[in-house]
């Protein structure tokens, strides 16, 4: 899956560029929506091995929101990927160091969320302030 998300941002963005907007979407969407129910779980029952589970670090529930604003041309919303992008880089080179054992077997989906977030980040330019003419 993860694959075929690689392959579909080098081969199909630059012809169908709502297709990967689309995937991008859903990506931040689920990511945020599993933010969501970590927070849930730690906070809202009496789960003991959700409490303090360093996933949030990745899984940000954040995302659920800006999942809908991935294709906006907002100073802030670019503002927002490239926080998540350098968030995911510091986490990965913290990976092993952390507290509570994070599963290796995440850290390609992390590389996805930083490689996605980067792009978002690189491709939207900040919308220009409005110009006014004086006559």
């Amino acid at each position: 899956l993860l694959l075929f998300y690689v392959i579909c941002h080098f081969f199909v963005a630059h012809k169908f560029p709502l297709f990967m907007h689309g995937l991008d979407g859903m990506l931040f969407f689920l990511t945020g929506l599993l933010g969501i129910l970590l927070i849930f779980m730690w906070v809202g029952t009496d789960h003991s091995m959700t409490k303090n589970n360093y996933n949030l670090l990745w899984a940000l529930p954040t995302h659920i929101f800006f999942s809908f604003l991935v294709t906006q041309n907002l100073s802030w919303v670019k503002q927002y990927f490239g926080f998540s992008a350098v968030a995911g880089i510091l986490l990965l080179c913290a990976w092993y160091f952390l507290a509570q054992k994070l599963n290796p077997a995440m850290i390609p989906f992390v590389l996805l969320l930083i490689f996605r977030s980067y792009v978002i980040f690189r491709s939207r330019k900040p919308e220009a302030p409005p110009t006014r003419y004086v006559a």
